[in-house]
């Protein structure tokens, strides 16, 4: 039976919970050995991939990329972060943002399975479609 790398995720992060911060340590080194065993440890990035997903659910964080037209000040920001949090009942938003000049002004944000286009661009196109209906 294989064991996949969602269960080795879900298993650490367990087996971690209340631990030491050196327990933690022997805990993920046990399980890094395990996995060089089975000839596996080539899909560490998916485990640490997984691990981060299961822990972001556990602490109510959302991961988002925020895409803007110029540099925002830290207040905009704190702004479209508290929008999220609003919208997703998370405690903390994590993000990177990237600056794209195409989206006209204002800020496109995208994290889960969700986009939240605010950009001018995104607004025009809306505009464009309701008048053509």
């Amino acid at each position: 039976m294989t064991v996949s790398i969602k269960s080795y995720a879900r298993a650490i992060l367990e087996a971690s919970e209340n631990q030491t911060k050196d327990k933690k340590i022997s805990l993920v080194n046990n399980l890094l050995a395990e996995m060089a065993n089975k000839n596996i440890l080539s899909q560490a990035p998916r485990l640490i991939a997984e691990l981060e997903k299961l822990s972001d659910v556990k602490e109510k964080i959302i991961r988002a990329e925020i895409k803007i037209a110029r540099q925002l000040t830290k207040k905009s920001l704190d702004e479209i972060v508290n929008y999220i949090i609003k919208q997703t009942g998370a405690e903390q938003v994590i993000f990177e943002t990237t600056i794209d000049e195409t989206i006209g002004g204002g800020f496109i944000a995208y994290f889960k399975d969700t986009i939240i286009d605010a950009s001018l661009n995104g607004s025009v196109k809306e505009l464009a479609n309701q008048i053509g209906r």
